[in-house]
Order: structure tokens, then C-alpha cells, then sequence
């Protein structure tokens, strides 16, 4: 659900640099709207005795959503919103009530998030664009039909470890359980929404939501899917209640050129209430309660996991997904250092798919390109920068060729940080 948080940002901006004692403001938005999180997380600390009580209030909000934080960004956004001191502006409301749905959302309170796009859908058209609108209906459409479904929950035990095989494609999966059959899921913190598909769906015999919504492949198509609940399901002994899917048609999710399936996906919204995961190279996955507190270097950007990066004497903020085989760069990247692509990379065509198909995209490959993550150096033999990423507002996506560099790989959600020990 990053579109949310996408829009959010660039509420602020007008009414901060109409005001000249709004300078910290104005810099904090501009690192929202760059989705710098990791930068204004800083400024926020550093800057922020120079606020308003309001300003600070307000950007502690989408830091605390972005950071995790989920009830404590839920309690600045409602006293935002109790406020009649008319320092808020419509468009300022309008966001909060946006951010408020993504709390409520991530926090499995699907009735509260319904009454939020109802607020917006009835009280704010006029500070929406007719897209933000349509996307809206959809987000109200999938929380109607989740209403009666209790928040999803992990029962997590002191300790737990898990064998994770590859599967013919390069992707990672994890054996999952329903009643006494054993079935292997991609585990992708790429995936906004755990999927299933539709035939699979059936033969688990899941709770279908008959809702057309709106869904957005991976090939940039929309199609329409619906939602299924899974009332258990056992990820070694680790219990999961109430997981919903998107549920798609099997088309979506085969790939004939490659002889290839997906069955489904345990996403983002299941694997952050693990706590904290330990990946090992040796096919181990170890989960254990976070209690390992580090410097945050991972942020959640509506379902969209990022990381910060640094490249070629540059601070980047990338996507995280372990669904990706590769390390990308998008055009975002590509317009600060357009030069130096162009006179180092070779433009080729790239052949990409995902949910939906394949697409063939145009790229600039780089060789040997160095980053820094997780407290590591690496060097990568080839990255490719995407000609064309026209709704991406990272730098990049990173792959499983940099996770795969390493012996381990821990994901913490409680101090939101990616390490490499």
C-alpha cells in the first residue's frame, strides 16, 4: 500500500514555505517527499525544538508509521485531528486521515480503516486527485470485505527454527502447514499482501471474499482479484491466525516460458509480526522474540519494506525484497547520475516478470558496483539501472545476489533494521 504514503507526503509543503519561521518544516519535507526516512528521522530529532508543537507532532506521525510504530503514530494523527486551532490546513487533515488508514490497516482494524475512507471519500474529494480517489474505492472495497475478520496474529515461541529450500526459480520458500498437509510458500518481503492462487485457494479450502478489487501487476496491468482468509496456518510451530491473501487467477502466476508456478506467498504483513528473522546461507531460518536493539536502517513505506544504502559516495534508499533475484537501480537513480551511467553503462533489454507476466524493460547495465548495508561492503559484477521506473520513488530494489553474499541475514521489525552479522 506504498501509493498511500506517496500521496501523504506532499501535503505539507505549500503552507511551510509560505512561512518564513517554517524553515525546519519546509527541510523535513522535503526529506518526506523524497522519501528519505532515514534522513528525517535525524532531522526530526535534531530540528525539532525549532518546530511548532503541531509541525512536530505532525512529522512524528509518518515517522512513527514508517518506523513501525503504528500506535503511537495512531495517537499523534488523533490529537492532530482533535486540534481546532486551525493550524492544519484541509489537504494537512486529508493526509492524516490517509495515514490514519494505514495505521488501522497494519494493525488488522479493518471496520476502523472502512470509517477512514469514508471520512476522506465524503469529507476531502477536493483535496484528491481523481486517482488517489479511485484508490481509495479499491482500499475501501478490500477492508469491507475484511470487517468480520479478526486482526491477524502470530503465536511465536521463545525460539524456533526452520529448513527453507530454493525453488526452480531462484526464490526462497518455507514449509507451511494447514491441517496435517505440508506445503512450501515463497517467503517475499516483497509482497505487499500474502497470494495465493485461485485453484490453490480451493484446495486449502479458504474462506473466499468474493470483492472484486483492483490489483497492479508486476508487468504495470491491473486485473481484477479477490481475498481469501486462512484461518490457521502453522509455519514450522509458529501458529498464524487469520492470514489474508489476494487471491489471483492461476494465469497470473504461471510462467510457461520457464516451465513455472506460484501456489503462494507468505508477504510482508506475516513476516513483520515474526519479529525478528534470521536467515542462514545454509538454509536455516532461525525466528526468535526481537529484543537485539540496533540502529534502524529498514523502514516500511505503506507494505513497501526499504533499506538505506550507500553507493558510489551516495546515500540511497532502496527497496527491500527478497523476492528479487537482483540488485536494481531505477530511473530515479538514473536522473542524479545520469552521466556516469551513460558513459559506464551498455544498454540492453532485460527480460522481468513477477504476478502477471513477463515485460521486457530497457537498461543500462553497470559492472562492479560497491555498496555498503547491514554494517557491510560488497561488490556486485553487474547491477542494472531501469531506463524506466515512471512511479518509483526509491533509488532501487535490493536482491537476493547482495543477501546471498553473506552467511546470515537478520531482519528485525521492532528496531526496524537489516543486518549482516
Amino acid at each position: 500500500m506504498g501509493h498511500k504514503i506517496a500521496f501523504l507526503f506532499l501535503f505539507w509543503a505549500g503552507a511551510a514555505a509560505a512561512q518564513p519561521a517554517a524553515q525546519p518544516a519546509t527541510r523535513l519535507q522535503a526529506l518526506l517527499d523524497q522519501k528519505d526516512f532515514f534522513r528525517l528521522k535525524t532531522a526530526l530529532d535534531e530540528e525539532g525544538g525549532k518546530l511548532t508543537t503541531e509541525e512536530r507532532a505532525y512529522f512524528q506521525a509518518f515517522v512513527d508509521n514508517v518506523f513501525a510504530r503504528n500506535e503511537w503514530s495512531l495517537k499523534a494523527v488523533r490529537a492532530l485531528l482533535e486540534t481546532r486551532s486551525g493550524a492544519l490546513t484541509e489537504k494537512q487533515r486529508c493526509g492524516l486521515w490517509l495515514l490514519q488508514e494505514d495505521n488501522y490497516y497494519k494493525l488488522g482494524l479493518y471496520k476502523q480503516a472502512v470509517d477512514c475512507c469514508d471520512t476522506l471519500l465524503g469529507s476531502y474529494p477536493a483535496a484528491m486527485d481523481s486517482n488517489r480517489r479511485k484508490n481509495l474505492d479499491n482500499d475501501r472495497q478490500l477492508w469491507s470485505a475484511l470487517e468480520d475478520v479478526p486482526p491477524q496474529e502470530v503465536i511465536l515461541p521463545p525460539a524456533v527454527s526452520i529448513r527453507w529450500t530454493r525453488d526452480a526459480a531462484g526464490l526462497m520458500n518455507v514449509p507451511v502447514r494447514k491441517d496435517t498437509a505440508t506445503f512450501d510458500f515463497i517467503f517475499d518481503t516483497g509482497a505487499g499482501l500474502s497470494t495465493i492462487s485461485e485453484s490453490f485457494a480451493d484446495k486449502l479450502r479458504l474462506r473466499k471474499r468474493e470483492v472484486a478489487v483492483d490489483v497492479q501487476s508486476s508487468t504495470g496491468k491491473h486485473n481484477t482479484s479477490k481475498l481469501a482468509v486462512a484461518d490457521s496456518l502453522y509455519l514450522g510451530t509458529i501458529l498464524l491466525k487469520h492470514v489474508v491473501f489476494l487471491v489471483l487467477p492461476d494465469e497470473q502466476l504461471t510462467f510457461p516460458s520457464i516451465h513455472y508456478s506460484i501456489k503462494a506467498i507468505l508477504g510482508l504483513p506475516v513476516i513483520w509480526q515474526l519479529q525478528e528473522v534470521h536467515i542462514l546461507k545454509d538454509g536455516t531460518l532461525t525466528l526468535k522474540q526481537a529484543d537485539h536493539p540496533m540502529p534502524s536502517n529498514l523502514a516500511l513505506d505503506g507494505w513497501a519494506p526499504v533499506v538505506s544504502v550507500v553507493t558510489r559516495s551516495d546515500t540511497l534508499v532502496f527497496n527491500f525484497d527478497t523476492g528479487s533475484t537482483s540488485t536494481d537501480f531505477f530511473s530515479t537513480y538514473l536522473e542524479r547520475h545520469r552521466a556516469e551511467v551513460l558513459r559506464e553503462g551498455k544498454r540492453e533489454t532485460s527480460h522481468r516478470g513477477g504476478a502477471g507476466g513477463t515485460v521486457a524493460t530497457e537498461v543500462y547495465r553497470l559492472k562492479n558496483v560497491a555498496f555498503q548495508v547491514g554494517g557491510r561492503s560488497l561488490t556486485l559484477p553487474k547491477v542494472d539501472v531501469i531506463v524506466d521506473t515512471p512511479e518509483e520513488q526509491y533509488d532501487g530494489t535490493l536482491g537476493q545476489d547482495v543477501f546471498s553474499q553473506f552467511p546470515e541475514m537478520v531482519l528485525n521489525f521492532k528496531y526496524m533494521y537489516l543486518n549482516f552479522p
